[in-house]
C-alpha cells in the first residue's frame, strides 16, 4: 500500500511545529533512509565517527533556512537545504530544494551518504526538486514520527526530537 492505513491529516503540521521545541530546533534519526528494500539506503555507517542524520532549522542554519545534516563529532558538511518553510497540504509535507552547500560531486562516504539522502528527502539535485511526505506519529506523546514518501511508500526515516 502506498497510502498510511490509518491516515493523520495533523500530522505533518504537528512534527513541523514540534521541530521548534526540539533542542536546537532539529529532528534527529538514527539509521537515516531506508529504500528500496535497503536499511541506511545512504551508507550513513561507512561515515567515519557518524552519529545521526538532523532535519535542522535556523539555529543550526540560521535565517528562515531548514534542511539535512551529517552530526559527527560535530555538525558537518555538506548538506542540503530550502530557505521557505516546506508546504504541507491536506496532511502531507512538500520539501522542495533551494540550495546544496559542501562537496556533494567528491567520492568521500560523507559525500556519497548526502548526496543520497537529498536525493531521497527532495527527490534530486536540482534546485526546484521536491518530494511529498507522509508524517505517522509513532509514539502517543507526539515525539516520534516516521516520514514516508508519498509517490511509492519504498522510502522512510524515522525520527526523533535531540
Amino acid at each position: 500500500a502506498i497510502t498510511p492505513l490509518k491516515f493523520n491529516p495533523t500530522a505533518a503540521q504537528s512534527w513541523y511545529s514540534q521541530k521548534a521545541l526540539n533542542f536546537n530546533n532539529c529532528w534527529v534519526s538514527d539509521k537515516a533512509f531506508h529504500a528500496n528494500g535497503v536499511d541506511d539506503f545512504c551508507n550513513f555507517k561507512n561515515i567515519p565517527n557518524y552519529s545521526t542524520l538532523w532535519y535542522a532549522g535556523n539555529t543550526i542554519f540560521g535565517g528562515a533556512n531548514d534542511g539535512l545534516i551529517t552530526f559527527t563529532t560535530g555538525l558537518a558538511a555538506p548538506y542540503a537545504l530550502h530557505s521557505t518553510p516546506p508546504v504541507i497540504t491536506n496532511g502531507i509535507i512538500r520539501f522542495s530544494l533551494a540550495s546544496s552547500v559542501g562537496t556533494f560531486t567528491g567520492t568521500t562516504p560523507i559525500a556519497l551518504s548526502m548526496t543520497a539522502a537529498r536525493n531521497i528527502l527532495y527527490g534530486g539535485a536540482v534546485n526546484g526538486n521536491f518530494q511529498d511526505w507522509y508524517l505517522i506519529p509513532t509514539s502517543a506523546d507526539g515525539l516520534k514520527y516516521d516520514m514516508v514518501r508519498v509517490s511509492d511508500a519504498q522510502a522512510w526515516i524515522s525520527w526523533r526530537p535531540r
